[in-house]
């Protein structure tokens, strides 16, 4: 990693563990890599929209999606703006 130039050479801790910490779940437990990006989606997407005030144009910007394709997922995931 030292032989990297310095733009790559950055704490990548957060790339290796969950935002809730501890460790990745191995292959073999059981979850699918389906239900863990699934999950992941809509953590960052109930974050958006806290941070956004629970406004979906707001959180679909945050995100980098058009507004209709959030309203898709929230759909998709049970999740309401409240």
């Amino acid at each position: 990693m030292h032989d990297l130039p310095g733009y790559c050479r950055r704490d990548l801790s957060a790339w290796t563990a969950p935002s809730g910490g501890g460790e990745l779940p191995s292959p073999d437990s059981g979850l699918s890599l389906k239900e863990e990006l699934a999950a992941l989606e809509r953590r960052r997407i109930t974050q958006a929209l806290e941070a956004s005030g629970q406004v979906v144009s707001r959180a679909a910007e945050r995100l980098g999606l058009r507004r209709t394709t959030l309203i898709e997922k929230m759909r998709k995931y049970g999740i309401a703006a409240a």
